[in-house]
């Protein structure tokens, strides 16, 4: 994938709220945290039932460290982080899922999901094929091969729209760029939600059901918008920087000349104030 923007350290507001592509956003994983049981939420800081819970993990040697900074290592057995909250509700028309992550073995497994045999799921196969389950299967997105690549680290965004044609109800993003389906079955216009667990390395009707294996890799990141269906501008700036929506806005420093006093300056709606003209600086 190409490189990218440096994680950056969690920050205690959580996300820019003015961020283009906070609107819709239920859940952003950071998966940052290094150490301990729980990858915080931190869209929702003080959301205890939105941080995501490690299950069957070891936290002492599942966090590691990695060219994406720190980040959560899933053995392939039943390693898997459960967010326990019902992140969906109603009838859904409308989902956008992003990941960074990493896949180290080409297997039938689950990615991440919220149960296959209801709401959604992702999921690898044999030759690094992709697959994306909607409403029990009855809509399914099927990759060419070689989508997955062991080893190797992407940037994955998953859209679905109920709303649009049905070759466009479902569109997957890799590193910015719109995959083009080998196949893809019957669309659905809409599914049910459940208080069924988010899922990350796993899915419960995949695992359960169809014996799939849980995610032999790692995670970076996650982020999940409801109501929303990313654009293909969308998918291609979270590729680039998917630490945008957590940057805090950009200062602009205004610089009064030496000797200057008593000015006032009107930027953006607020008045600054130079006590003494010193050349020194003045956030806005």
């Amino acid at each position: 994938m190409p490189e990218m923007i440096v994680k950056p350290a969690r920050w205690l507001p959580g996300i820019r709220r003015s961020h283009r592509l906070a609107r819709g956003l239920l859940g952003l994983w950071l998966f940052s945290d290094g150490h301990g049981g729980t990858v915080y939420d931190v869209a929702n800081p003080h959301d205890i039932a939105n941080h995501g819970t490690l299950t069957s993990m070891d936290p002492p040697t599942d966090w590691v460290t990695s060219p994406m900074g720190d980040v959560l290592d899933f053995d392939g057995g039943d390693d898997r982080v459960d967010v326990t909250s019902d992140i969906t509700s109603g009838t859904i028309t409308k989902f956008s899922l992003a990941a960074l992550l990493k896949i180290d073995t080409i297997e039938i497994a689950a990615v991440a999901g919220k149960d296959n045999d209801v709401e959604f799921a992702m999921a690898c196969h044999t030759n690094g094929v992709h697959r994306v389950y909607i409403d029990s299967g009855a809509q399914r997105w099927t990759s060419n091969n070689g989508f997955w690549v062991a080893g190797e680290w992407a940037h994955v965004v998953w859209v679905y729209n109920g709303t649009l044609a049905d070759a466009d109800k479902v569109r997957v993003y890799k590193d910015g760029v719109l995959v083009t389906p080998a196949s893809a079955t019957t669309a659905v216009a809409s599914f049910p939600a459940t208080a069924q667990s988010l899922c990350f390395g796993y899915d419960r009707g995949l695992v359960v059901d169809f014996g799939y294996s849980t995610l032999d890799g790692q995670y970076a990141q996650v982020a999940f918008w409801l109501g929303r269906s990313l654009a293909v501008d969308d998918a291609a700036e979270l590729s680039a920087d998917p630490w945008g929506l957590m940057r805090p806005r950009t200062k602009t420093y205004i610089f009064l000349p030496v000797g200057v006093t008593g000015v006032t300056r009107l930027v953006g709606g607020r008045g600054l104030f130079s006590l003494a003209g010193d050349g020194g600086g003045l956030a806005a």
